[in-house]
């Protein structure tokens, strides 16, 4: 999601489509920071790139994201895999009455949404 400077602009969703399939994941990075850097001409702050597990994706996030000395301050984007079927699962599962859902080390449950309502 791109959110613009202005405080009336709703924030949209930034997506590519369309591709021969050859590239590799060096052409992914490529790709990020071209966009990156149009999208901070733009003043708009890209905070993350999605893929639906494509391998080349998935060794661009990898390397853009791990190395010998991982400090989190310098990391300013995030990267996540397949999020729709991700949040699918993820609400399926948490529906199911009698189901608990194991979040570090916490759980919720079905019960502790309807306590949000």
């Amino acid at each position: 999601m791109a959110q613009p400077p202005s405080d009336n602009a709703p924030p949209f969703c930034i997506a590519i489509f369309g591709t021969d399939n050859k590239f590799t994941h060096l052409d992914v990075k490529a790709r990020w920071k071209i966009i990156n850097d149009l999208a901070a001409d733009e003043e708009i702050t890209v905070l993350g790139y999605s893929s639906d597990g494509d391998t080349r994706l998935l060794k661009s996030m990898q390397s853009k994201t791990y190395n010998n000395k991982i400090n989190l301050s310098q990391f300013s984007q995030f990267f996540v895999q397949d999020t729709v079927h991700i949040g699918t699962k993820l609400r399926t599962r948490i529906l199911k009455p009698g189901i608990d859902l194991p979040i570090g080390s916490y759980t919720v449950s079905i019960t502790h949404l309807s306590q949000l309502t």
